[in-house]
């Protein structure tokens, strides 16, 4: 290889090396315009579904409209269950309240759209239990199906 060869070569590798360099800056910049938002909220509502790793709660029914808003969370295994022993004591139909840390990442650029929402449960607090409505009492008499009654003969 000529000496001229050899600087070409290394000129080349520079010059890669700085584009590869340019490439990582930029983005390395781009996921440090990311905004974190941590807030502590707190829910209350009918258990829609659950599981041992996830509850759901109807939080909003609109009567005249047959409307229901639900929120579903993951639960872990280390939740705070309050007013009961452990979440398979709770059923569909209790009352609880959900205490959750949402956690939200936001675009430094666009603080209107948000990147990614994570709801973290921290406590969950047994209410009442379910109202429950006792089932018709079933007849073991069977009515006949016709409504008249057979004449009598002589």
């Amino acid at each position: 290889m000529s000496k001229e060869n050899k600087k070409r070569m290394v000129l080349i590798m520079a010059v890669g090396i700085f584009i590869i360099c340019g490439i990582c800056r930029a983005d390395g910049d781009e996921k440090s315009k990311r905004v974190v938002v941590r807030v502590a909220k707190e829910i209350q509502g009918e258990v829609a579904g659950i599981s041992k790793d996830s509850i759901a709660i109807i939080y909003n029914r609109n009567e005249a409209t047959g409307e229901e808003y639900e929120m579903s969370f993951p639960v872990a295994k280390e939740v705070d269950i309050v007013h009961k022993k452990s979440i398979n004591e709770i059923a569909v139909g209790d009352t609880v309240n959900v205490q959750y840390e949402e956690t939200t990442e936001k675009s430094a650029e666009d603080k209107e759209k948000d990147l990614e929402i994570k709801r973290q449960v921290k406590v969950i607090t047994f209410l009442r239990p379910a109202v429950r409505t006792p089932e018709p009492l079933e007849t073991d008499v069977e009515e006949e199906e016709t409504p008249f009654k057979p004449l009598k003969t002589q």
